[in-house]
Order: structure tokens, then C-alpha cells, then sequence
């Protein structure tokens, strides 16, 4: 009876110690974050295997080493399929978990311990080729044979395990996958969005087919901060409408960046023809743009679709200058036909762009002959061509080597234009005085001439109050 028992209590034990090999007792916090890994895994694998990595780089970095333990048999032991050359980022993150036990034990003065787990992670860094990595750990062997020597500690080693170096696995993870054709881009591009990764997303618009670019393209409008800006530049040259509306539609969310995009949505502006996309680099342009926008914006008053008509007028009404004002007028005359709510948008852009360019009230016209009498030459109008100042005056006995100065300022004594020169280097040629003589009498803006003029009451040598009217800018 007693041999029969001896041998049952035996084989029990044997069974018992069969059954508790397999099952695994989880702790609650272990269990909270193979349920978030698994989860994701199962909805997207890719997006699975980002929270793996993300997962194991916060708990090692806490100092949860046993959570990472438990996250290395999961990625080892659960069927997580991984290519060889990303079995690297498995073996990195173990390096680092030995470094971290090493510098634990360091902290407490086991020194036989915190020796051996830090030649295990220096032997795992080399072989995978991180050598930022393998730095860090020789650092802390450095350190710890100092410490054997002084029996002081650095306070150097508790930053080293602040601020362990490990690769960053799930970017590379996720661009590497990209490379492959065999796998679901789509859903690498939703792991990389959900994960706030913009390296994959760029890298799937540069290496991927036309759906990987509309979609690369549709998720980097959710981002706030993309430092490789080239990307949404390039987007607007797309041959996809779809690829260069969204691009249009990024930029303007980047003003920081306008000194590069303003110049590359007038060009693409210029020359597109889809509505939705002229539409939306008129957006863009309204926000990020300035007064250089001007000339691409009005060349989309012409367009065949209101929409696009309206989105620049609204553009120009923020942010265009006076070179718009003889299309937004002319669309005034009542020969448009767009509709009142148009007008009513070029009316308001016409305010809005006299406001910003009132006209500086110019008192002064002064014109030296620097080698003459004053009196041989009388100012008798002043005009002002697109962004030149014309002068019409009577001269006499003035030969070509006479050096002239034409000087207006403001009430303040303020410069507002200064030119010197000799009397052949100021004139203007025949042509362009018989443009200005034909339109003196015209008051309508003509789209060559734009003529305002100024008639100072009295000679050049004195002082004349001037009547505001438009402003120029003057060169």
C-alpha cells in the first residue's frame, strides 16, 4: 500500500509540474498591455508590431523590466511573423533590457551581476551593427570599473538609464515593410498615421503606386508639422487631381514654409486646370500667400468656373495688391456674367485692397538741376505707371549731360521717392509717352497704363498740397 502511494504521489508530481509549466500567471499591469498589443495585432498586425515596439521602449525606460521580459517571449513565442533582418530590432531591445538590469544592479552594488549583464547586451550590440548602442553600454562598463576602483558612484550611469539609446523600430519597421510589394500598403500607411509616424507615410508617397500617393497624401493633411515640406511641393506636380488637391490643401497649413511654397502654388495655379484643385491652392495662398500671389490669383478671374473665380477673389481680398484692382473693377461694369454674390465678393476685395495701400499724401515735389538754374525745367503733371513715377515737364536749355534729382516726400519730411540721374537716363522713350498721352483723358484703368495722375499747383521749386487718390508703390 505504502509502494503504492510512494509511486502515485511520484507520477502526480510529475503531471502537476506538466500542467504548471503551461500555464502562465500574468499580472494584472502584464496582462493590460499584451491585451492593447494583441488587440491591434489582430485588427492591423503591422499597427500590432508598432505597439509592441513603442510598448517595450516606455516600460524599459520606466524600469518595468519585468513587463519587457514578458513582451520579448510574446514577439518570440506567439508566431509574430518578422523577417530576419527585423529580428535586429528584437536583439537590440534585448541589449537594452541588459543594460538596464545591469545598471539596476550597479545602483545596488551587485557588481559581479551588473559586470555580466553588460557583457551580454555589449555582445547582442555588436552583433546587430547599432553602434550608438554599443557606446552607451561601454560607457556604463567604464563606469562601473571606476566605481570597483573609487567605491563612489557617478551620477552619470542614472542618466544613461534615463536616456537609453535603442533604435527606432517602428519607423524602420514600417519603411521597410513598404519596400515590399507583397504587402498591404494601405494598412502599413493606417498603422503609421495611428502611430503619428510621418517618415513611413513620405516613404510610402516617394516608393508607392498611385493609391499609396492619394492615400500618403490624404493622411499628411492630419499632421501639424512635417519637416520634409519637398514632399507636398512635389505632390502639387502630380499627375493625380486628387494627389495635388491635398498637397494644395497642406500647405497652407505651413506658414512657416511660405517663403518656399507661395512661389510653387503660383506656378502650379497658373497652369491648373481641375476647379476642386484650383480651388484649393487659392485657399492655401490666402492663408500662407502674399502681395507676390497677385498676379497668378487674377488670372483665375477669367476662370470658366464661379467657384474658382470666387475663391480668388476671396484670396486677393486678404492678401492681393493693386495690380488686382482693373480686373475686380472691370468685373463691376454689369457685362460679368457670375452672379451678385461675385460682385459683392470683387467690392469688398476692392476696399479691402485700398485699405491696405492708402495713398501716402505726397506734399513735396522737388526737382534739382544739380548743374543749373532750377527755373529751366517746370514739373507740370506726375503720373504714376504700374510701379513707376512719370514726370511730364517743359524743359529748356537742358543739353544731355545734365544731371536731374526728383525728390517727394511726405507730410513727415518721409521719403517716399528719390531718383538721380542724367537727363538721357531718366527720359522715357516715344512710345511710352504717346501710350500716356492717349490716355490722359481716359479715367477708366487701363491694364497697360493704369494711369493716376497728380497735378501740382504750382512750379517744382515749391511746395504743393496733393489730392489722395490711389496708392502705388514707388521704386
Amino acid at each position: 500500500m505504502r509502494f503504492c502511494i510512494r509511486i502515485f504521489g511520484v507520477f502526480g508530481q510529475a503531471l502537476y509540474s506538466k500542467k504548471t509549466e503551461k500555464k502562465i500567471e500574468y499580472k494584472p499591469e502584464i496582462i493590460k498591455v499584451l491585451r492593447k498589443i494583441r488587440n491591434a495585432y489582430t485588427a492591423n498586425p503591422y499597427l500590432g508590431l508598432c505597439y509592441w515596439f513603442d510598448e517595450f521602449e516606455k516600460h524599459v525606460c520606466e524600469g518595468h523590466l519585468v513587463i519587457c521580459e514578458e513582451l520579448i517571449k510574446e514577439v518570440q513565442e506567439q508566431g509574430c511573423q518578422l523577417f530576419s533582418h527585423e529580428q535586429k530590432f528584437i536583439n537590440n531591445f534585448k541589449g537594452v533590457l541588459y543594460l538596464r538590469k545591469g545598471i539596476d544592479h550597479q545602483l545596488k552594488k551587485q557588481y559581479s551581476q551588473a559586470k555580466s549583464n553588460y557583457l551580454n547586451s555589449l555582445a547582442i550590440q555588436k552583433s546587430t551593427g547599432y553602434k550608438a548602442c554599443e557606446g552607451q553600454v561601454m560607457e556604463a562598463l567604464t563606469l562601473l570599473e571606476e566605481e570597483e576602483l573609487s567605491g563612489q558612484s557617478d551620477p552619470y550611469l542614472s542618466e544613461i538609464g534615463n536616456k537609453l539609446t535603442m533604435v527606432r523600430a517602428s519607423e524602420a519597421f514600417l519603411c521597410s515593410r513598404l519596400e515590399s510589394m507583397n504587402e498591404n500598403h494601405c494598412q502599413i500607411i493606417l498603422a503609421a498615421v495611428e502611430r503619428n509616424l510621418v517618415k513611413p507615410i513620405i516613404h510610402a508617397f516617394k516608393t508607392g503606386d498611385a493609391l499609396s500617393r492619394m492615400m500618403s497624401m490624404a493622411t499628411l493633411y492630419r499632421f501639424k508639422k512635417i519637416k520634409d515640406v519637398d514632399v507636398l511641393l512635389n505632390g502639387l506636380q502630380d499627375h493625380n487631381w486628387f494627389v495635388r488637391w491635398r498637397s494644395a490643401e497642406s500647405l497652407g497649413q505651413y506658414k512657416e514654409y511660405a517663403h518656399l511654397s507661395v512661389s510653387m502654388l503660383c506656378n502650379a495655379l497658373k497652369n491648373e486646370i481641375d476647379p476642386e484643385v484650383s480651388i484649393a491652392i487659392a485657399g492655401s495662398l490666402e492663408k500662407v500667400g502674399n502681395s507676390s500671389a497677385t498676379s497668378a490669383l487674377v488670372l483665375k478671374l477669367d476662370d470658366s468656373d464661379v467657384d474658382v473665380c470666387i475663391s480668388s477673389v476671396n484670396a486677393l481680398s486678404k492678401i492681393g495688391n493693386r495690380k488686382a484692382l482693373f480686373k475686380l473693377y472691370k468685373s463691376l461694369d454689369g457685362n460679368n456674367s457670375f452672379s451678385n454674390n461675385y460682385v459683392k465678393l470683387a467690392q469688398k476685395a476692392i476696399e479691402n485692397i485700398e485699405k491696405r495701400y492708402p495713398l501716402p499724401k505726397i506734399i513735396h515735389f522737388d526737382t534739382y538741376r544739380l548743374l543749373s538754374n532750377k527755373k529751366s525745367l517746370q514739373m507740370t503733371n506726375v503720373y504714376l505707371k504700374d510701379e513707376s513715377v512719370i514726370c511730364i515737364a517743359r524743359l529748356s536749355n537742358l543739353s544731355s549731360d545734365i544731371r536731374l534729382r526728383l525728390h517727394c516726400t511726405k507730410y513727415d519730411g518721409t521719403t517716399v521717392f528719390q531718383k538721380e540721374g542724367l537727363y538721357d537716363e531718366l527720359k522715357i522713350d516715344a512710345s511710352t509717352f504717346s501710350s500716356i498721352q492717349n490716355n490722359l483723358s481716359d479715367n477708366s484703368l487701363n491694364p497697360f497704363i493704369e494711369l493716376h495722375n497728380y497735378e501740382p499747383e504750382t512750379r517744382i521749386d515749391s511746395h504743393s498740397n496733393q489730392e489722395e487718390k490711389k496708392k502705388r508703390n514707388f521704386f
